[in-house]
């Protein structure tokens, strides 16, 4: 009896009785019968990810509670293997935990390059498995974790010094310095860039492949980050359409003045060379604006021409006002009421109004306001565009942006600082920061994002190109994760450069550093620095073994692939590339295919000219950022793997399977 208590108190012996019983919170990953229960639960999420990953992937329908009918929810169509990991019910908290991990590291990839998702999970998980698997790797008894977290941090650092010897910018595509680019040569190669990345990111989409080119062969290249999309209200036959607006602003409104529209139906109102005047922050009863406003009706508005008041709201006494004025005028008084479409912390946003004043030239009225001279409205805080169209419920501006050079899309403000007025310094100003802090941030507002994206293309650009999402309604809402990933893949390529091949780049990088560990593991003076050097080198062997598992992946023959890899046909050249789409895999150059994409019809969806398939033979282009937050998190997953002995998994039990019960 007392040795059973003892072994009760005991806690290793416990440990080994719950062992017996497979039946615990612990897993000791000190044992391999333990260690094989991380493995499973790595290998259930790599089978989920592997259909979703490279060129070849297949779409994940997530099903849920709703019905297929006019409520079903089109956007369970993804390739997102965040998502789709997510999706997945998970009953062992072991199973949910390494679910948790997997998508950390996704997420984080994300935020970083807005691409490779589900290859950074795919290549953590098969890498977490090889480390388990490998003794020599798990534990590490003879070092302490000062000297194996030196060792990570050295190796890490090289490989990332030679992974920008493998990455690639316009001005290394050019051969040129980046100070010696021109805009044009800029934007022409920004446009084969964004073609072979768009093709890359959407499996082969040969329509948003040429969809993307035209865009960004048409934008300044200021504008190449804060580019956007829209979706289309009505269905019509294409998925990808690129619009070119013929105005220069819009701004969603209703027209709060009785009997000025002039269409059919009262449907529409068209003005020629109107004043308009803007107030950001509203004319109410009472404010001192409002009364100002009046009286500069009241007295000083001529009969010569329309005027246009666009607030985001309006008193009484000013509609009065108005209404007995266009009584006896000729040109008549409108007031418009600013609808914005997006809210911040609840309330309505008017950031509209900001852009309208500063693109404009004007000073907007509001509460901060001087106390102008009445006859002094019309010269100092209104502008004259060449048109004003309203029509559903939209505000078309035309002839607002002043001075614009020819064939230039840049605002001639942002071009020329020096004659911006402070309210378009200011507005652009707030907008960046703007960005940067929800760049910056711990949380990610999407919605406030697009917001001040749009609003600092309005401010730079002039009539840019952008993409609209058609086709269904169901296929719009699906694309738009596609269009997401597409346009920040070829974003984060243009701005910090990418890797020709993605998965065959990086294990050529590896290799590189492999062999240098190897060399001086063979050369080491003494046993200590041998040990140093030859853990090092199995590291950097496990993470080499576990890119070309992604390259099975992305390539599906490992042997065609492999072969050419190993046998370092690659490694002569950074411009080669093997493409994921063509079966006979032959190796190709970046520089022949950019030559022959000159020749390539804008209109042709076939994709073929001198023998080249375009829509099947590209190379894959992986934006760096995707491969240096990867290593990143490769290096804090291996610490955190190398020097941890046991998972204590809180809330339930790690089990192979129950215990039998006795009679």
């Amino acid at each position: 009896m007392e040795s059973a208590t003892n072994q009760m108190l005991d806690t290793a012996n416990r440990a080994i009785v719950d062992t017996n019983l497979d039946l615990t919170n612990i897993v000791d990953l000190t044992d391999e019968k333990s260690r094989k229960l991380v493995c499973e639960s790595l290998d259930k999420c790599v089978k989920i990810l592997e259909a979703h990953c490279g060129p070849h992937a297949g779409y994940a329908m997530l099903v849920n509670n709703y019905r297929a009918s006019a409520i079903f929810e089109p956007n369970v169509f993804t390739r997102d293997g965040i998502k789709t990991l997510t999706a997945v019910e998970f009953m062992s908290p072991l199973q949910k935990y390494i679910q948790e991990l997997l998508t950390y590291i996704g997420g984080r990839v994300d935020d970083k390059a807005k691409d490779g998702t589900t290859t950074s999970m795919l290549f953590a998980a098969k890498l977490i498995t090889k480390l388990l698997e490998s003794d020599n790797t798990v534990g590490l008894k003879s070092m302490s974790i000062f000297h194996v977290n030196l060792i990570f941090r050295t190796i890490f650092k090289e490989l990332n010094e030679v992974l920008h010897a493998f990455s690639f910018d316009i001005a290394k595509l050019l051969n040129k310095k980046e100070e010696d680019l021109t805009e044009e040569e800029k934007t022409k190669c920004a446009g084969k860039i964004a073609f072979i990345q768009a093709l890359s990111s959407s499996g082969g989409n040969v329509e948003l492949a040429q969809a993307m080119k035209k865009i960004f062969e048409n934008s300044p290249s200021i504008s190449w980050d804060s580019l956007s999309f829209r979706t289309s209200r009505l269905e019509n036959g294409s998925e990808w359409n690129v619009e070119v607006p013929d105005y220069d602003y819009q701004l969603p409104c209703i027209v709060e003045t009785r009997g000025v529209l002039n269409s059919a139906g009262n449907s529409e109102l068209l003005l020629e060379n109107p004043h308009v005047i803007v107030s950001t922050m509203g004319l109410n009863d009472g404010n001192m604006d409002s009364e100002i406003i009046c009286n500069y009706l009241e007295s000083s508005v001529s009969d010569d021409y329309s005027l246009i008041i666009i607030t985001p709201n309006i008193s009484g006494r000013i509609v009065q006002v108005i209404d007995q004025l266009n009584q006896i005028r000729k040109n008549k008084i409108i007031a418009i009421i600013h609808t914005p479409g997006a809210r911040l912390n609840g309330q309505a946003y008017n950031w509209d109004l900001d852009v309208l004043a500063a693109i404009s030239g004007i000073k907007p009225i509001d509460n901060s306001r001087e106390l102008y001279m009445i006859n002094n409205i019309k010269e100092v805080e209104s502008f004259v565009p060449t048109k004003v169209l309203w029509r559903n419920n939209n505000l078309f501006f035309y002839g607002v942006i002043k001075n614009v050079e020819e064939n230039c899309k840049v605002n001639p403000y942002y071009l020329h600082p020096e004659t911006a007025t402070e309210c378009y310094r200011s507005t652009l100003a707030t907008c960046q920061r703007m960005l940067e802090d929800n760049r910056n941030g711990h949380m990610h507002n999407e919605s406030l994002h697009k917001v001040f994206t749009e609003a600092l293309n309005d401010l730079i650009c002039v009539r840019r190109p952008f993409l609209r999402l058609g086709g269904g309604v169901h296929d719009q809402v699906a694309n738009m994760e596609v269009a997401n990933d597409v346009l920040g893949a070829i974003q984060s390529s243009l701005k910090h450069g990418f890797l020709v091949g993605g998965p065959l780049a990086l294990s050529n990088v590896v290799l590189r550093v492999y062999s240098s560990y190897s060399d001086k593991a063979g050369k080491a003076t003494s046993d200590e620095l041998k040990e140093v050097y030859n853990f090092a080198a199995n590291i950097l062997k496990q993470i080499y073994n576990t890119v070309l598992d992604i390259v099975e992946v992305v390539y599906e023959e490992k042997c065609t692939a492999g072969s050419v890899l190993m046998s370092g046909e690659l490694t002569l050249d950074h411009e080669k590339y093997i493409n994921a789409l063509d079966s006979e895999h032959k190796i190709r150059t970046l520089s022949d295919y950019l030559n022959k994409m000159d020749k390539i019809d804008d209109d042709i969806l076939n994709l073929s000219t001198e023998g080249m398939e375009l829509g099947t033979q590209y190379p894959v282009f992986q934006p760096i950022d995707i491969t240096k937050e990867l290593l990143k998190r490769t290096q804090e997953l291996l610490l955190k793997f190398a020097i941890t002995n046991k998972i204590v998994v809180a809330g339930g039990v790690v089990a192979g399977k129950l215990a039998k019960q006795e009679d």
